[in-house]
């Protein structure tokens, strides 16, 4: 099931910033195959090349809301105190 993006989740890692970002959850059901045996499943292949590429969309997601953070704090005159945590 897909959980709102401001519901806590028990997830870490990969998993917490594809939900975060797109609102679904990722498929980790080849997270604990065998993964010595060759070759490897067509399933496991599969996993491996998503973990991988949503690595792409994450990237561009964050960037995207960064980008309209700093935006946004430009429009409202925002000057970074020192304080202040980096972005």
């Amino acid at each position: 099931p897909t959980l709102p993006n401001n519901i806590i989740s028990k997830e870490k890692g990969l998993s917490e910033l594809v939900r975060l970002c797109f609102g679904k959850t990722l498929n980790k059901s080849e997270r604990c195959s065998n993964w010595d045996r060759r070759p490897l499943r067509q399933a496991q292949i599969h996993y491996a090349a998503y973990d991988a590429y949503c690595l792409i969309d994450i990237y561009n997601c964050l960037g995207n809301r960064l980008q309209s953070f700093d935006y946004l704090q430009s429009l409202r005159g925002y000057k970074p105190k020192k304080s202040d945590p980096p972005v």
